[in-house]
């Protein structure tokens, strides 16, 4: 019995890491360079608006990974360009790539470390009030 149900925990992992996106990693530290040189890649921030408020990266798009979908028209534009996404910590992120993925967009990459990386190394943030 402990083998069937090891099995089918395998499985499930399997092929649940095999939906995951094939969003590439994009490291923080080669976005600041490309801001500093106004080279940025297009930026999605996934997270809610407040959130986005209370500290986004410079240049970034705020759409919520809940309204990905909804928005899909507003962002098709972006569909054949470097994209990197990010939120907090990668979960919702990593929704928002599946979704984008699904729409064709190609060159996407995830941010490592996402915001918690981001102001934890002190990267430079835009707040509005």
């Amino acid at each position: 019995m402990k083998i069937i149900r090891y099995m089918t925990v395998l499985l499930i992992t399997i092929f649940s890491m095999a939906a995951y996106s094939q969003a590439k990693p994009y490291q923080a530290l080669t976005l600041v360079d490309a801001l500093k040189e106004n080279k940025a890649p297009i930026l999605f921030d996934v997270r809610t608006p407040s959130e986005f408020n209370s500290g986004h990266i410079e240049g970034a798009i705020n759409i919520p990974f809940d309204q990905i979908s909804q928005r899909i028209d507003q962002i098709l534009q972006f569909k054949d360009q470097l994209v990197v996404v990010y939120c907090r910590s990668g979960r919702r992120a990593q929704t928002a790539t599946d979704t984008l993925e699904k729409e064709g967009f190609t060159e996407l990459y995830d941010l490592t470390g996402h915001m918690i990386a981001w102001q934890k190394n002190s990267y430079p943030v835009v707040v509005q009030y």
